[in-house]
């Protein structure tokens, strides 16, 4: 018990003091500029998963950045990928028509191949390499991937809760507690693989294809 303590103890303190690095980027913006803050805190995902890393000498597995097929982690984010997308155009169509009252608009947004570049270089691999990385892998030391719901994980419900606090903390809006969701398929797809490249690819998928598909609607 003392150790599952410490453990979670020690996921909650990395997390506040990494929050606590964005929260002062953020008020820093104005000067920095958005393109460096984003790039700064891409850099504190990454170069912090890295110290951790070796002070608490987690191996390649831990931290999940070995794979045993490529083919199969792409396999596995394209099976998601098919299944959950073509759900997602529908509802989120009628709820961009009927409830907020928009206006289908097929034309595509400008700087689109800027965002796909950025997406996986300064949110998604970042992002994944901490939480489906550093976090959930310290977490399976002492809960495993075992299910809890005959589905997600306990590691992956703790991670996705701590994803969706992150993203509510550095930009105080409801709405941006519903990365939880999208998160628990990052993080299924990290327990039933062992590594995180599949949960890199579906988040990076996600967020162009969100940005492009919201920019449909005027």
């Amino acid at each position: 018990m003392n150790y599952q303590r410490k453990i979670l103890n020690r996921v909650f303190l990395v997390f506040l003091t990494i929050n606590l690095v964005f929260i002062t980027l953020i008020f820093l913006k104005p000067i920095l500029g958005k393109d460096i803050t984003i790039t700064i805190g891409a850099s504190v995902f990454i170069i912090s998963t890295i110290l951790l890393a070796k002070i608490d000498r987690l191996d390649a597995k831990i931290l999940g950045v070995f794979s045993d097929s490529i083919k199969k982690d792409l396999g596995y984010s394209l099976l998601t990928m098919l299944v959950i997308f073509p759900a997602f155009f529908v509802v989120n169509h009628f709820y961009q028509i009927i409830i907020l009252n928009q206006k289908f608009d097929p034309a595509l947004r400008n700087n689109i191949l800027t965002n796909i570049v950025n997406n996986l270089l300064l949110i998604s691999i970042p992002e994944e390499i901490f939480f489906r990385g550093y976090i959930q892998g310290q977490l399976y030391k002492e809960f495993s991937s075992r299910r809890y719901l005959g589905l997600f994980s306990i590691p992956n419900l703790i991670t996705s809760t701590l994803f969706s606090l992150g993203h509510f903390i550095t930009n105080p809006r409801l709405d941006r507690l519903a990365v939880f969701f999208p998160s628990l398929l990052f993080g299924y797809l990290r327990d039933i693989r062992g590594n995180i490249y599949p949960s890199i690819v579906l988040h990076w998928f996600s967020n162009v294809l969100m940005y492009i598909i919201l920019g449909m609607y005027r």
